[in-house]
């Protein structure tokens, strides 16, 4: 960035004189920080940053002056980019970030535990073993080559076979604890992949009368329609059949209950088990989500905010209990986790960035004085 031209482009904003370009460049730059950070705050956070940018910025450079000038919608997107290059990085360090010393004055948080971060492994046909770029965050399947979506080459797939031969060559990405990654397949289908979980796909469709793919652990798709190729999606427990939807799988092999949640669409969810009568397809319709647990298939109304929350870059906790909450903290922030005393009926509710370091999410749930922690390493033991 150069301060100068920008310090420039500021001014002019403030005596109303800035031209189209300048209006677009302060546009951009509102866009660019508001697109970071609502990967990194939580809602509340960022109306708090942002009511506080207007706020100031208004003081600044007259807001009702320059509104009536340039119109409201450039005046409001120049308003909060002109604040986020003069006072928007104080404001967010004095209003979010802990205060100095604030994790050092718990002598349980001996050492602090860093967030999870866009990692993953892909395994080709052949078995070779390819360590991704965290900094590029998806692959994107492209006329059977598997690209990073800047056009950098990854790998050239082996050539497909259609459907119903005996040999089709699948790829796997795995993230470990501590990963997250992306997907868009060739049909355009794309996929988010939570901590400790996996995709199997193959690089085309082509000749297939259905697409299909495998997954373990979590993961959030948005399928691309196509109804003469219905697409599946099989997990450890079931199999879901959709046309063209968005929906959360989370089927963990460690988890008592795998999850399938709908937020558009129709989706059919068939368990894997082999008892007739719960092996009959459910349907969802959107907003609702299918429980399979104890071979008991159970279909309800669901929290779409929580569910969702990984994907959108938060941990949001309502009325659940202290271990499922610490099942995701293992595997976010890869550590181990040791218990000293029975948690499994405390329940709490909580709602924090998962860029955060672990610390700070440790420090919220303690003020409930339900629960408290202490790190060791990477080791989390939690206590009454």
């Amino acid at each position: 960035m150069n301060r100068k031209k920008d310090n420039h482009i500021l001014e002019n904003y403030r005596l109303g004189r800035c031209s189209k370009e300048e209006l677009n460049q302060l546009e951009t730059w509102y866009d660019s920080w508001n697109r970071a950070n609502r990967i990194s705050l939580t809602e509340e956070e960022l109306q708090r940053v942002e009511s506080k940018m207007r706020l100031n910025v208004m003081k600044r450079v007259g807001f009702d002056r320059t509104a009536r000038k340039w119109g409201r919608i450039h005046a409001i997107s120049a308003v909060a980019a002109a604040l986020v290059i003069t006072i928007g990085v104080a404001i967010y360090h004095s209003i979010l970030q802990p205060q100095t010393g604030e994790i050092a004055a718990s002598a349980n948080y001996g050492s602090d535990i860093a967030p999870g971060k866009n990692k993953a492994t892909l395994t080709l046909p052949g078995g070779e073993v390819v360590t991704l770029i965290g900094e590029k965050n998806a692959v994107v399947v492209d006329k059977n080559e598997l690209i990073y979506p800047d056009g950098t080459d990854i790998a050239t797939a082996t050539s497909q076979q259609a459907y119903g031969t005996t040999s089709i060559p699948m790829h796997t990405i795995v993230t470990p604890r501590g990963g997250q990654y992306q997907l868009i397949l060739s049909d355009k289908t794309k996929i988010w992949l939570n901590a400790s979980s996996s995709v199997r796909f193959p690089t085309s469709f082509t000749g297939a009368k259905q697409r299909r793919i495998e997954i373990s652990g979590e993961a959030y798709l948005e399928v691309t329609k196509d109804t003469e190729h219905p697409f599946l999606v099989k997990t450890g427990t079931q199999e879901i059949e959709v046309l063209g939807t968005r929906f959360n799988v989370s089927d963990y092999t460690d988890d008592a209950v795998a999850q399938t949640t709908l937020l558009e669409g129709s989706v059919s969810v068939k368990p894997l088990y082999s008892t007739m009568a719960q092996n009959l397809p459910k349907i969802l319709e959107p907003g609702q989500e299918v429980l399979i647990s104890n071979r008991k298939v159970t279909v309800r109304s669901a929290n779409i905010k929580q569910t969702l929350a990984w994907k959108n870059g938060d941990f949001r906790f309502e009325d659940e209990s202290v271990p499922a909450i610490m099942k995701q903290i293992e595997r976010w922030y890869d550590v181990d986790v040791v218990y000293t005393d029975n948690l499994s009926e405390v329940k709490l509710n909580a709602s924090i960035s998962r860029y955060r370091n672990v610390s700070q999410m440790l420090k919220m749930m303690e003020k409930t004085g339900e629960v408290h922690f202490k790190i060791e390493g990477r080791k989390i033991i939690v206590s009454k």
